[in-house]
């Protein structure tokens, strides 16, 4: 029976256009039993008829219903016949067809009379033979016809709900591109497509989310397919998992080269199948999340630099192309509609002055440059106008190192410079003139020292988060295949931590370049109910820590907005578990008296210094013992400070009586009658 059926199969696969003969009769000369199949397809050249029963040879170029094979069906058919004692011949003409004749001994006459009625030969393949070649007909539905069940329904355990996910599936094999569809359309919606190339049309004109690919297809085969989609911005990220007969490492390799997410051999199991369809559209939905929170986080940093008070550019390529520019820095040159643009076109003056050469050499160098009180023409468009800065170049890095920008902070000091210049004509007293001359040079280093900083803070704290995220994004993408789960949540994990951390950072920085938190709109905040809120968070973060709570004197209730009040206290919080042991508990009270609302955070860590006490509300200002203990930037307590007495209140800073750092804050509380009126 799978000799016969093979030849058919074999004859309908290649048979577009004519008939197929079937023939069994007995030869007269010898007695044997003669099986001749023969087509009028497309038949093989000459050259290659001899090799038709060699193992894994397949004919080139030979067109088929499915382009798939292995090139091992007619070797078993050989074999099958040479152990029933019997022999295979083939004679093909290219363009005209092919006959198979199969000779095999008949068994003798008593053998048949002896045979058991009961246990006489029942054919298993021929109705599924049938319904396979029934698809081949010209007028028939390749996809209408019955396919096997799936044996992964969504009733089954294991399965989970069918999500909103869209898969297309690419096979030219009619029956197994139906079973695919049915196997996976349980949980997902599928569409279908019968070769590469309308594959990729049905990508262009409907975007799914996945794209499962046989290797082997006419017109586009899967590698092509593939490489195709790599190519196209809009689907050089889709997850594509290939399919092929061909096994080994070299093909395999080939597919994962070619950009394939995945490569499955056939036979493979339905189970093996869903759960790789599953793990790339979350491994899929992993990659998204990361690239949605790096893109959040550089519209922070966007935002951050554009409401710098100082002017600000950055300058991308070899060519000085504007990249960001601040609203400052075109009020100083005067000059708009930059960006995108060479700065040797915008500013011809940058390359006569000298700035260009500085510039350049920053880029080749990787060494910032500080101009200190510089004197800048400027061919504004009312005319030439002259201006004195100190600024700093500093080098801008993509994530491999490799110095792919500058960035410009400057401040204006013409002022300065000019008050100094009459200062120094009025002075008669030489000395008088030096220490002024002093005063002011320390306050400009000061300055200078300031901007530093911010520059320090760009560069790492800001870029230290956003290379967390950018890095476990890459290790999902290159590795999410073989990792576990629980690796996999710990990588998102951090990527949404980093997030928030950047955020925060960026939080504190805008009201540290505001001044205050900026115009909003105050209404009743109950204090101790937003100290409970961040208690409880901390516990779920860090359940190790003990946090103690007191409240008394009523309801301790200010005019605020709710995000000021929770930034002060998350930031004295987290200062506490940051600064402290972690077997040591934190305290907080919260007392309403004497028109006051004053809430205390205390710690048993490592405390403020008679030095720390006076500088601890000066920007950046970070003790040595803090700096041993834990990673920040000196801004946390200013912001805080800022947003305190903007809403009318004080803020007070000591030593804990038994060691360890006391922070204090009172803001005038709001009396709001009965417990009908307390803020929701």
């Amino acid at each position: 029976e799978k000799v016969i059926l093979n030849l058919l199969s074999n004859a309908f696969k290649f048979t577009f256009e004519g008939s197929v003969h079937l023939r069994l009769e007995e030869d007269p000369a010898t007695g044997d039993a003669l099986l001749t199949v023969a087509d009028t397809g497309v038949g093989v050249p000459a050259h290659e008829v001899p090799h038709l029963f060699d193992r894994f040879h397949r004919v080139e170029g030979a067109g088929g219903r499915s382009h798939e094979g292995t090139g091992i069906g007619l070797a078993l058919i050989d074999e099958l016949v040479k152990l029933h004692g019997g022999s295979i011949a083939v004679d093909s003409r290219e363009g005209q067809g092919t006959t198979f004749v199969v000779r095999l001994p008949m068994a003798p006459a008593e053998a048949h009379s002896a045979a058991d009625p009961a246990r006489a030969y029942v054919p298993s393949l021929a109705p599924a033979f049938v319904e396979e070649a029934m698809r081949w007909l010209p007028d028939a539905d390749a996809d209408g016809a019955a396919s096997p069940a799936s044996p992964l329904s969504a009733d089954e355990p294991g399965a989970r709900p069918t999500d909103d996910a869209r898969i297309l599936i690419a096979e030219d094999n009619a029956d197994l591109r139906e079973y695919l569809g049915r196997l996976l359309g349980s949980r997902w919606t599928v569409d279908r497509a019968s070769d590469g190339q309308e594959a990729l049309e049905a990508v262009r004109a409907h975007l799914p989310d996945l794209v499962i690919a046989d290797v082997m297809m006419p017109r586009l085969d899967g590698l092509e397919l593939v490489r195709a989609l790599r190519a196209d911005e809009s689907t050089e990220r889709l997850p594509v998992v290939l399919l092929s007969a061909r096994a080994g490492e070299e093909s395999r390799i080939e597919g994962l080269e070619a950009g394939a997410d995945d490569y499955l051999v056939k036979p493979f199991s339905s189970r093996e199948l869903v759960a790789t369809v599953a793990a790339r559209l979350e491994i899929s939905q992993a990659r998204e999340a990361s690239r949605n929170a790096a893109e959040r986080a550089r519209q922070n940093l966007y935002h951050l630099l554009m409401q710098a008070p100082m002017p600000f550019c950055t300058l991308r390529g070899p060519d000085l192309i504007f990249d960001i520019v601040n609203e400052p820095y075109y009020a100083v040159t005067g000059v708009r509609d930059v960006v995108g643009r060479r700065l040797i076109e915008v500013m011809p003056e940058a390359h006569d002055q000298g700035f260009e050469t500085l510039l350049r050499n920053v880029m080749d160098t990787g060494e910032s440059h500080i101009g200190l009180e510089t004197r800048i023409e400027f061919q504004r468009p009312d005319g030439i106008g002259v201006e004195y800065f100190t600024f700093i170049y500093a080098p801008m890095r993509a994530l491999d190192g490799r110095v792919d920008g500058v960035m410009v902070v400057g401040s204006v000091v013409t002022q300065e410079v000019l008050a100094r210049g009459s200062m120094q004509d009025a002075l008669e007293n030489q000395a008088e003139y030096t220490r002024v001359l002093e005063s002011q040079q320390v306050e400009l280093q000061r300055a200078n020292d300031a901007k530093d900083e911010f520059l320090g803070l760009v560069s790492h704290e800001l870029k230290t988060p956003i290379t967390t995220i950018f890095g476990n994004a890459e290790v999902l993408r290159r590795h999410a295949s073989h990792l576990d789960q629980a690796t996999r949540d710990e990588l998102v994990g951090g990527i949404s931590a980093e997030a928030d951390r950047l955020h925060r950072i960026i939080e504190n920085l805008l009201v540290l370049a505001r001044g205050t938190h900026g115009p909003l709109d105050s209404e009743p905040v109950l204090v101790d109910r937003v100290v409970q809120r961040i208690v409880d968070e901390h516990h779920e973060t860090f359940p190790w820590r003990e946090v103690r709570v007191v409240l008394s004197g009523g309801a301790a209730v200010v005019e605020a907005q709710p995000i000021q009040v929770e930034q002060v206290l998350r930031n004295l919080v987290s200062n506490a578990e940051k600064y402290s042991e972690l077997d040591q508990p934190i305290d907080v009270s919260v007392r309403n008296a004497d028109g006051q609302v004053e809430v205390e955070v205390g710690d048993r860590g490592i405390g403020f210094s008679a030095v720390d006490e006076s500088n601890a509300f000066t920007p950046f200002y970070r003790s040595k013992e803090a700096e041993a203990v834990a990673a920040g930037v000196g801004i946390g307590l200013v912001v805080c400070k800022r947003i305190v007495e903007s809403l009318g209140g004080s803020m007070t800073i000591g030593r804990r009586e038994g060691g360890g750092a006391l922070v204090g804050v009172s803001l005038p509380s709001i009396n709001l009658g009965d417990e009908d009126h307390r803020p929701q």
